[in-house]
């Protein structure tokens, strides 16, 4: 099957699609190796991406922006671009992508899908997710607090995460986000980094997209509290403030 794929960008020239196998007509899977960096070869879900609003740009904005957090151990969409033909016709060139959906988490991770919370903007409903924030405000301030957040959330990766988004100063990551965690494994909260390609703007290298990260107002549509709340408190607490802090240095100096 094929759908479209995308929120606002449905709205420019150029559709992102969205392949799905249907086993009325065929195969569970798509079988091949599709993507040089994972071990696995099939796929119920793929991804042909634009490049989302930069497809009229550098078409490789997002891609490029996914091999850093490859390196930074933060999940992300894998990609090959690719030559599409419609009809027999050349087309152009797109991206094929990764579908982040409980599929991929299975394939990265193993996780169960009966027994994983995938989410996105706020949050929704979930309760897990609201114990988290919750914790994080009534509790930073607290002697032991990073050894009982560890216990809650991978910190490393949710560092990892917020450097990167913070690097580009990605304005959409305030909707742009995805986050999980599988209760019957780990059961730790996980972030995954999903679209970049309002990042790197034409001012982003002197935006000062970290102040708006912490505030504790919001100061631009981008930054509402529930998308500050988590590095906001973290941040406050002394001992997770200098985490963060070598962290970036650690990643500027190398990655």
């Amino acid at each position: 099957k094929l759908k479209t794929f995308g929120g606002w960008t449905l709205g420019l020239p150029e559709k992102s699609l969205h392949l799905l196998t249907d086993t009325t007509v065929g195969k569970k899977n798509f079988e091949y190796n599709f993507f040089r960096n994972k071990p696995y070869n099939e796929f119920e879900h793929l991804v042909l991406r634009t490049s989302g609003s930069d497809q009229h740009l550098t078409r490789f904005k997002d891609i490029s922006i996914s091999s850093f957090a490859a390196e930074l151990n933060v999940d992300y969409m894998d990609y090959e671009p690719v030559i599409m033909y419609v009809n027999d016709k050349y087309f152009g060139i797109i991206n094929l992508r990764e579908k982040i959906n409980k599929e991929y988490l299975g394939n990265n991770h193993n996780a169960t899908k009966k027994t994983t919370e995938l989410l996105e903007l706020a949050g929704g409903n979930s309760k897990d997710y609201e114990s988290l924030k919750n914790f994080i405000a009534a509790h930073y301030k607290d002697d032991n607090f990073s050894i009982e957040l560890e216990k809650l959330m991978d910190i490393e990766n949710y560092f990892n995460y917020s450097f990167l988004e913070i690097f580009i100063a990605n304005m959409d990551s305030r909707g742009n986000i995805r986050f999980w965690k599988d209760t019957s494994g780990e059961n730790k909260w996980h972030w995954i980094y999903y679209d970049g390609d309002l990042g790197c703007g034409s001012h982003y290298h002197t935006q000062n997209f970290l102040k708006e990260r912490i505030s504790p107002v919001q100061t631009e549509w981008y930054n509402p509290l529930w998308t500050t709340h988590i590095l906001r408190y973290t941040t406050l607490n002394p001992e997770l403030r200098n985490r963060f802090i070598q962290q970036s240095c650690l990643i500027m100096n190398t990655i």
